[in-house]
């Protein structure tokens, strides 16, 4: 019975547990997933919510799919004893810059150390055998603040932060892997994730990219008279949105997510035609046509003016709007915008909301009302 009670112990004292163990006793049994040999290695890899499509020019719009062109910057860090970030010591994945997948359709993402690879050998991150993870990602095209693309560590805060500019052309997202999802259905402690006993369990880190800015899809198509189309031919010159542009992005922090600036000011963001400007747009019929990509504005706001520049073949209007949205604009939703012209003039607006990628009731601009 001694000699039981002895192996017992030597076996607890290999135990790896990333929060304070709880005592055990007789009748509990060590889980052989936690015990580890000293030269034990396991690789910090991702799945993620990203699947792959064809290459995307830089600021030409949102993101639906990816390529591998697109530059993830993600981070590890590790937790301390009480479970806590440990944002002094703990970093292990200091925003290193991954290459969103390129076919793979379960959206893994491979994370290389830069320190330990070459060009010719790709080395990855590995678990501390004793250590606990959160790991946390963005993207944001190329909406940079210049001079100021390296994000901002805040020890005494607790945060990491980067400053964005967007022109209506990027797609800012906000990634983190979810504990408590990851072993949902399971006896799985999140606490003891992520980390290599959770490798051990089949669980690995999957980071969800979910869109901070709200999303502006623009429709036009003629009015119609006794059921006809107005005559005459109408064109679109231009478009654009009146939006925030300069943000606080907090990546890891209590509050992650997009922040508007400090006394940052609306300008007019111009609708483009991926990354390209807006070639004038003959309205062709009843039809609605999409006119160009999107616009990307910042949420939380219940009225956006618009400006469109409408021309005949004699003349050109600029046309000054507003369409309110109940309740505001929310980070993560797309709204299609239909405008309804019946000359270069006359236009109304009507606003509806719908979900990102998702075929809903459009907003409507001029529509003639039943």
């Amino acid at each position: 019975m001694k000699k039981y009670f002895i192996l017992a112990a030597a076996a607890l004292i290999a135990l790896s547990s990333c929060s304070k163990s709880p005592i055990v006793t007789e009748a509990q049994s060590v889980d052989p997933d936690e015990v580890f040999a000293e030269t034990d290695l396991y690789p910090i890899t991702f799945s993620s919510n990203v699947l792959a499509t064809k290459a995307k020019v830089k600021g030409s719009g949102s993101i639906d799919t990816w390529a591998d062109t697109m530059g993830l910057h993600i981070y590890g860090i590790k937790r301390d004893a009480d479970n806590n970030l440990d944002l002094v010591e703990g970093i292990q994945i200091n925003n290193v810059v991954a290459s969103a997948p390129d076919g793979v359709e379960s959206g893994e993402i491979e994370v290389w150390d830069p320190a330990l690879s070459t060009e010719l050998e790709k080395v990855p991150f590995y678990y501390d055998n004793s250590g606990c993870y959160d790991f946390f990602g963005f993207y944001i095209d190329d909406a940079f603040v210049e001079g100021q693309e390296d994000p901002e560590l805040d020890t005494d805060e607790g945060t990491i932060t980067l400053p964005v500019q967007i022109n209506g052309t990027q797609d800012v997202m906000l990634a983190y892997a979810d504990r408590v999802a990851a072993v949902e259905g399971t006896s799985i402690n999140p606490n003891k994730l992520y980390s290599a006993y959770g490798v051990r369990k089949g669980i690995i880190p999957d980071l969800k990219f979910a869109h901070q800015l709200s999303r502006f899809i623009f429709k036009v198509r003629k009015g119609t008279v006794n059921g006809e189309a107005q005559p005459g031919a109408v064109y679109v010159n231009s478009l654009a949105v009146d939006s925030y542009s300069n943000g606080l992005l907090t990546i890891v922090g209590e509050d992650r997510g997009l922040a508007v600036a400090d006394d940052d000011a609306l300008v007019f963001l111009n609708l483009t035609n991926r990354g390209q400007a807006l070639s004038q747009t003959l309205v062709e019929g009843l039809d609605a046509q999409t006119l160009g990509e999107s616009v990307m504005v910042f949420p939380g706001r219940e009225r956006y003016n618009i400006k469109v520049d409408l021309a005949n073949d004699k003349t050109s209007q600029l046309n000054n709007m507003f369409f309110d949205i109940e309740g505001g604009a929310i980070a993560g939703k797309s709204y299609v915008i239909t405008i309804t012209v019946y000359d270069i003039e006359e236009i109304k607006i009507n606003v509806s909301l719908t979900e990102w990628d998702t075929d809903t009731d459009p907003i409507d601009i001029g529509q003639d009302e039943d």
